[in-house]
Parts: C-alpha cells; structure tokens; sequence
C-alpha cells in the first residue's frame, strides 16, 4: 500500500464517520430532543417562579442549563 491510498482509505473513514453521526442524529432527531428539553426547563422555570422560588436560583440554573 503506497501512501496516497492511505491517504484515501483515512480520509475515506473520516467522511464516513461524520455521515455516521449525521445520519444517526437525524434518524433519533436529537435536535428536537433538545429543543424540547430547554422548552421543559423554561416552563419549569416560570412554575418555580409561581412557587415562589427566589429568581436568582432559576436564573443560575438556567445558565446551567445552557452550558450543557
């Protein structure tokens, strides 16, 4: 094997690998997964606020949230 056809198979493996993870995440739709989960974590904010909660604990779990 010469190195332009290891050149090809590793770049072969590396689009191939991408398509993967592209392909598995549109088959689960993890983007509407997470979309749905930060709506969740809103609408539980704004209960939390209804409760009485102290607005400065949901704004950090909120920032929390983001950084996930």
């Amino acid at each position: 094997m010469n190195d332009n056809n290891a050149f090809l198979y590793i770049l072969g493996y590396i689009i191939g690998t991408v398509l993967a993870i592209y392909i598995t995440r549109l088959i689960f739709s993890i983007p509407k997964f997470l979309k749905y989960q930060r709506m969740q974590v809103l609408l539980l904010a704004e209960l939390a606020k209804i409760q009485g909660v102290d607005t400065d604990r949901i704004e950090k779990i909120k920032k929390d949230m983001v950084l996930l």
